[in-house]
């Protein structure tokens, strides 16, 4: 067995711990962290299985996974003997507690065959998987359960009582499985971490027409292995902070998937709260839409999907347009303020579409201040994506804020009722965060995204004075305010670096660099090894990509070279090459559409359509049939189609 990740990583707390009426489960929880803690297997606080249950939906209070023992759904109840009755079957009547009856081993035997449902479309875990259910009673003694009578009723389920929590490992291994399967293989194992954590939602299959070793059989390859095992993926997408958290990644890092995940864990667990997941690249709608349905089917087995109608959990982009609401046109129209659409702003004014929004929105807060207030709560939660949009020239701050963070944060309700212990006296937190008043902001960051913007903005520069802390430490329980992560699934290693930084920043330039990153630490949080030292400047520095933070497999399944350059006498002869080339990869299997681009790089726009036009007649040639050819992107009177 290889080194176990830390149990950090292994053991997920899905929410902060430690609030009011969570003492019992904590307690549990601890117990079975440092029994299993050496164990190959996994725990979730509230893993998210949403079975339905009475007149709503139930999670489970905490699920084991052990590779030995299979899955173990455990229910904890905080009751103490003088609380309970009398039993009937599995339903308690209980006196002088929050509710008059429990039926704790039904409700968690209905989440284990949901559960369970997650396997059946997997033909090596079908009917493989052993189970058991059990509930813990940590403020009741076996010798108090036994003086009742309780353990001679043949309804008893399977309970860890006070002493057992001394050692939970044996009191699980005795206990009665709700279903039995064999060992499970290494394959086996792996798939069924893969099955728990969704992955198999985002595998796109597509059958390859040719079997011969070629492109397209390496791309579908990929696409089998695409969405391995990453923990620190799966522990994100399943946290949802009592606050704010910066989510800080490489571009194809997966951190659209997990802000899905996340808003869809959020509607499903808070079905009453205000929820917006916004972003500013118009193309992003359906792509955010399809996993949201995604992952609420998944963890509702089917039950609920994604709704444009829902308004409790609403896809906005941050302007809006006239016929889709916007997070900015919302809340404008929740405040009773002007809306401004492009056509509205003054000459003087417009700008690129990212320099009129930041003006519209600097306007919406400049008239708000006018009427002295500041915005009206509208949501629970807000989910940013591509957050580097959203960041602005100075000129647009206002009272030295970003004037989208600004108007975000306004628009959020302060986190209602955080129990004491909500912010652990080790961390250093806003002063408003211990006046419970912290707001539930969620941004996602693309490091390195743009050439202007390789500098991660720091909370004080987003929000202003007074927030210099607000993404430092970590809530109780171990969720982090902020999460870097460096590993890169959409591109192959070669790419990343030599296409997108070696050439995007221009490293070797002999003019010098365009831009770049120029601390240990920064190439460090994209995923890069240093050697050498940036000061005094004019030194060798050696940047080396760890396979671990590139694990596209492409390099691994095609031989040849992932990037080459080629060099021609002249242009037709370059363009005559190309589409030679184009032509052996359509006939290897590879989409003309979603796997197939040709990018032209001009001096001009009005160079674009001449060179357009000839790379398009050199496609017509190479082909023997006729082939539809898009050029991206260029300016709407430009597009050509041959």
């Amino acid at each position: 067995m290889s080194a176990l990740p830390p149990i950090s990583e292994r053991f997920i707390e899905t929410e902060a711990v430690g609030r009011s009426g969570e003492g019992a489960e904590l307690e549990v929880w601890k117990a079975l962290k440092l029994a299993f803690s050496k164990r190959e297997g996994f725990g979730y606080w509230r893993f998210p299985v949403f079975a339905r249950y009475g007149h709503g939906r139930k999670e489970p209070d905490i699920l084991l996974g052990d590779r030995e023992l299979g899955l173990c759904i455990i229910e904890v109840k905080s009751i103490r003997i003088h609380n309970i009755d009398h039993l009937h079957g599995h339903l308690w009547k209980l006196v002088n507690y929050r509710v008059s009856q429990e039926n704790p081993y039904e409700q968690a035997e209905q989440q284990m065959w949901q559960l369970l449902g997650y396997f059946n479309p997997e033909p090596s875990l079908r009917e493989k998987v052993t189970a058991r259910v059990m509930v813990a009673l940590p403020y009741i003694r076996r010798e108090q359960w036994e003086e009742r009578g309780f353990h001679k009723l043949p309804s008893q389920p399977p309970i860890l009582f006070k002493e057992d929590l001394r050692n939970p490992l044996e009191a699980i291994s005795a206990a009665p499985t709700l279903k039995s399967g064999p060992a499970l293989d290494d394959d086996q194992w792996e798939r069924l971490q893969k099955v728990l954590m969704g992955k198999p939602l985002f595998v796109r299959h597509r059958e390859v027409d040719r079997p011969q070793i070629g492109r397209a059989v390496a791309v579908h390859m990929t696409r089998k292995h695409l969405y391995d095992l990453d923990l620190q993926q799966e522990k994100i997408g399943k946290q949802i902070p009592p606050g704010p958290q910066r989510i800080r990644g490489i571009a194809g890092s997966g951190k659209t998937v997990m802000l899905c995940q996340k808003a869809a864990l959020m509607h499903l667990r808070y079905p009453d709260w205000d929820i917006a997941l916004t972003f500013f690249t118009q193309s992003l709608y359906d792509l955010i839409q399809h996993n949201l349905n995604q992952w609420l089917r998944h963890y509702t087995s089917g039950d609920l999907g994604y709704s444009p109608d829902n308004p409790k959990l609403r896809v906005l982009h941050a302007w809006g347009r006239a016929e889709r609401p916007g997070l900015y046109k919302e809340i404008a129209r929740h405040n009773g303020l002007d809306f401004y659409w492009v056509s509205r702003i003054p000459k003087a004014d417009q700008g690129s579409p990212l320099e009129s929004y930041a003006w519209v929105v600097r306007k919406l807060l400049e008239e708000a201040r006018a009427k002295g207030k500041t915005l009206k709560p509208l949501f629970d939660a807000i989910l940013v994506d591509e957050g580097q949009d959203l960041v602005f020239d100075e000129r647009f701050k206002i009272e030295g804020k970003q004037p989208f963070y600004a108007m975000a944060w306004e628009s959020l309700r302060p986190v209602q009722n955080p129990q004491a212990g909500l912010f652990d006296k080790s961390d250093t937190v806003l002063e408003n965060e211990t006046n419970l008043d912290t707001r539930r902001l969620i941004w996602a960051y693309d490091e390195a995204q743009s050439l202007d913007s390789l500098l991660i903005p720091t909370s004080k520069e987003l929000f202003g004075p007074g927030f210099e802390k607000m993404v430092a430490g970590s809530y109780p329980g171990g969720i982090l305010k902020s999460e870097i992560m460096k590993s890169c699934y959409r591109t192959p290693g070669p790419i990343i670096l030599a296409a997108a930084h070696a050439l995007g920043m221009g490293l070797l330039r002999p003019e010098g660099v365009v831009s770049s990153i120029t601390t240990q630490e920064g190439w460090k949080d994209i995923g890069y090894e240093v050697e050498g030292q940036f000061s005094p400047p004019g030194q060798a520095i050696t940047l080396t990509r760890p396979d671990a933070y590139t694990p596209n497999p492409i390099p691994k399944l095609w031989e040849l070279r992932i990037v080459s350059f080629t060099t021609h006498q002249g242009r037709f002869e370059e363009v005559e090459a190309l589409a030679e080339r184009i032509k052996k990869s359509l006939e290897e299997g590879l989409a003309p559409s979603r796997e197939t681009m040709i990018v032209l790089l001009t001096r001009s726009v009005f160079d674009f359509r001449p060179l357009a036009v000839m790379v398009g007649e050199a496609l017509r040639r190479a082909m023997s049939k006729g082939l539809s050819t898009t050029a991206l992107p260029c300016p709407e009177n430009l597009k050509t189609s041959c």
